[in-house]
This record gives C-alpha cells, sequence and structure tokens, in this order.
C-alpha cells in the first residue's frame, strides 16, 4: 500500500504533467518550476525517511548481535555450572561419608583383694544366711579335715544348731603376703536362745590360684 506522502506526490505529479500537454497559451510558465519544487520537496523526504529506516535497520542489527553474544557467553557458563554441579553431586553419591568408630575405653580393674580381717566378717555373714556351700569353700582342706573330720554335712549339722553369730570385733594381729593372723571377739545365740561368746585366733592363708583368702586354722 502506498504512504500518504506518495500517493500525494503521485496526485501532483499527474496533475501537473496534464497541465503541460495543454496548449501552449494556456500553460502557465511556471509549471516546470512547480515539478522541479515538487520533485526537490518529496525527494528530501524520500531521503529522510530512507535515512530513518537505515538508523533503524542499523539499531535492530546491532540489539540482535548484542543478544546473540551475551547468549553466548551466558549459555556456555549456565552449562559449565550445570557440569560442575553434577560432577559435585556425583562424587558425593560415589563417596560415602565414612563416620569413624568410637572406641569405648574399657578399663579392667583388677578385683580387690579383701582385707584379712573383713574376709573372717564375710565368713560368718555366709553362716548367718545359710549359705553354708559359700562359707565351706571360704576353708582350706587343711581346716576342713581337721574341725570337719566326717565332711560337710558334719560341718552344716553344727552350724544349724546355731541361730545366729555376732562379730563384735575383727582386727590383724599379723599379715605376710602369703599369710595373716586376726583376731575375732564372737557372740552366739544357739537355737534354743542360750548366748556365749568366743574370742579365737584364726589363721588364714592366700590361695593364689582362686586369689583369695582361706581360713587355715
Amino acid at each position: 500500500m502506498l504512504s500518504a506522502h506518495t500517493s500525494t506526490f503521485l496526485r501532483e505529479l499527474y496533475m501537473t504533467k496534464n497541465r503541460q500537454h495543454q496548449p501552449a497559451e494556456s500553460s502557465p510558465p511556471q509549471d516546470k518550476n512547480t515539478v522541479q519544487v515538487l520533485l526537490a520537496k518529496y525527494g528530501l523526504i524520500g531521503t529522510t525517511v530512507a535515512a530513518v529506516l537505515g538508523l533503524l535497520g542499523i539499531a535492530i542489527t546491532a540489539y540482535f548481535n548484542y543478544l546473540s553474544a551475551r547468549t553466548q557467553i551466558e549459555y556456555p557458563v549456565q552449562i559449565t555450572q550445570t557440569a560442575e554441579a553434577k560432577s559435585t553431586l556425583a562424587a558425593q553419591i560415589a563417596t560415602p561419608t565414612i563416620v569413624p568408630p568410637t572406641l569405648t575405653a574399657i578399663i579392667t580393674q583388677e578385683p580387690q583383694l579383701v582385707e584379712p580381717d573383713q574376709f573372717i566378717k564375710d565368713y560368718y555373714t555366709a553362716i548367718n544366711s545359710r549359705q553354708y556351700g559359700l562359707s565351706w569353700s571360704m576353708l582350706s582342706p587343711n581346716f576342713e579335715n581337721e574341725h570337719n573330720p566326717t565332711g560337710f554335712n558334719d560341718y552344716k549339722g553344727f552350724w544349724d544348731t546355731v541361730e545366729k553369730v555376732e562379730v563384735q570385733q575383727a582386727f590383724v594381729l599379723e599379715r605376710k603376703p602369703a599369710s595373716a593372723t586376726v583376731f575375732v571377739s564372737l557372740t552366739y545365740t544357739s537355737r534354743g536362745g542360750t548366748v556365749s561368746n568366743s574370742e579365737i585366733t584364726f589363721g588364714l592363708v592366700f590361695d593364689a590360684a582362686n586369689d583369695t583368702w582361706l581360713i587355715n586354722r
């Protein structure tokens, strides 16, 4: 479609040419000058329009070049960042997190050897609790044979006649690496209610195999 300026220019040019083809006596002398003026007028407008369109084209071209250059810069960066992220994720998956085991220190304490006087107290505690098997094991074979020649039943039969034994005092008279001497003051209460006191000096020997004392005499 022709622009408004172009249509006006063609219409005026057509009218001018028609006037030129009329008889000479009716053609004004200024028609030739009028055509030149019109040509100059619309030629200047065309030049201006062409210049504007040229500038617009340059601007559009520059804009698209800018977009193209920006895409070329940003896209590789995005690809690189994405590749790095995938590489990091893959490394995290491929490399398991190793948690070092916690070492718990196990402190083994050697059993404390019971003092000789406390050993005698523990012996009579076992008798009062009727744990005759335990109290019998606290005697040395020598003591068992000397004081209970018929064996464990004789030992158990004697203590069944006693209601309880109270240790009034116990203290160490002598102690050596393999033996000890303990003085003990006792109060016996029989099953019939009879109460009697006794003082005994015990000789203990150390049983290295079981790491304990034994009543030897």
